[in-house]
């Protein structure tokens, strides 16, 4: 009996103090704005790595027109802007990462590692982050905004450059994986 009493008084203890500590409800991996930020990322990564692979290194210095990016300019591009977005936060730009880096890095080996590398360390980063950290104020070219907005909009830069590098490939006779027509 005397067993029974301190079980059930051990039982009401634990649901008290849940009560009182509620669990941690913090954002995990597999969900919240971070997860949906990091999967919209991959989405990105998938796509932009796939046309890099795709498009002949031949077609890398390809532009539609004097005074508009490369094939391998976009690429590079869009590398940089990972790191340069996530530098507003407080981060540093990795080694090897330059402003010259877009026109100066045109081997098609080097330029799939740095998309590899970029998305890499921005999940990383992003994950690493705390809730409070979306939402500390930024200095976005003169515009304060947080931390979160300024991952939505890392985000659409990678769409928009994606675009951006699809119209190439296509204009360059290269038909991106995921719209091939299964036969």
């Amino acid at each position: 009996m005397k067993l029974l009493k301190m079980s059930l008084f051990l039982l009401l203890a634990l649901l008290f103090t849940a009560r009182i500590f509620p669990a941690d409800k913090s954002v995990s991996p597999d969900k919240g704005i971070r997860a949906e930020i990091i999967q919209e990322l991959n989405d990105a990564e998938e796509k932009i790595s796939s046309l890099g692979k795709d498009i002949p290194e031949a077609k890398y210095p390809w532009r539609p027109e004097e005074g508009v990016r490369s094939v391998s300019e976009v690429l590079m591009h869009i590398a940089g802007g990972n790191y340069f977005f996530l530098s507003f936060t407080g981060l540093k730009m990795p080694e090897g990462m330059t402003e010259d880096s877009e026109k100066n890095v045109t081997d098609k080996k080097v330029i799939m590692e740095f998309i590899t590398k970029t998305y890499a360390y921005a999940r990383d980063k992003i994950m690493a982050m705390k809730d409070k950290d979306l939402e500390k104020i930024v200095d976005f070219f003169g515009n304060k905004i947080t931390t979160r907005q300024l991952l939505v909009k890392m985000v659409g830069h990678n769409q928009e450059h994606l675009g951006q590098l699809i119209a190439y490939a296509r204009m360059n006779g290269v038909t991106p994986m995921w719209s091939k027509k299964e036969n």
